[in-house]
């Protein structure tokens, strides 16, 4: 087993229960209607993680498939080195290597711009959080003062809550897959 898992399970942990505190806190702080946009922000984050890790896992396999040819390609250049010297074909084998190099180099931007695509997608998930919080302490007549400071704080940090917890449940649904 991966020694790695039980930090990804501890951490998921640790992200998770501060999330759920966070969400707690702006309940308390506001009242029982932000819970419709909490609802159809979990919504909508577990329906992006869902379409998020069917595209990784696609993408992680595409990628360790491109990253063979440059460990096989470098493996044989440098046991058959003087016979490729001898034969004057060190071009044909730069030339490979680089083709195989640009190929993986491609997939890790790829699989780059897909981890910020997911990013900034969250980032508007816990936008809708925020804004039923901003406007619950706009438009409430009977609002405490300090619990409207209390949600606006915790209500904040909301989008690195979801984005940080988002990424471990990932990450550790990757880690089991590639057991």
């Amino acid at each position: 087993m991966d020694e790695t898992i039980g930090l990804v399970i501890g951490s998921v942990l640790v992200n998770s229960f501060g999330l759920l505190g966070n969400l707690i806190i702006c309940v308390y702080g506001s009242s029982v209607i932000v819970i419709g946009p909490m609802l159809l922000a979990g919504f909508i984050a577990y329906w992006l993680r869902k379409y998020y890790m069917r595209s990784q896992i696609e993408v992680t396999r595409y990628e360790k498939s491109t990253n063979s040819p440059i460990v096989t390609g470098f493996i044989s250049t440098i046991s058959g080195l003087a016979t490729i010297r001898a034969y004057q074909l060190s071009s044909n084998f730069t030339h490979r290597q680089t083709s195989s190099l640009d190929l993986n180099k491609r997939v890790r931007l790829t699989r780059a711009a897909m981890n910020s695509w997911f990013s900034v997608n969250l980032t508007y998930v816990s936008f809708m959080i925020n804004m039923a919080s901003i406007g619950y302490c706009l438009l409430s007549a009977n609002s405490n003062p300090a619990l409207a400071g209390l949600l606006m704080t915790y209500a904040l940090t909301l989008s690195s809550d979801i984005t940080k917890t988002t990424d471990r449940i990932t990450l550790f649904e990757s880690k089991l897959i590639s057991l």
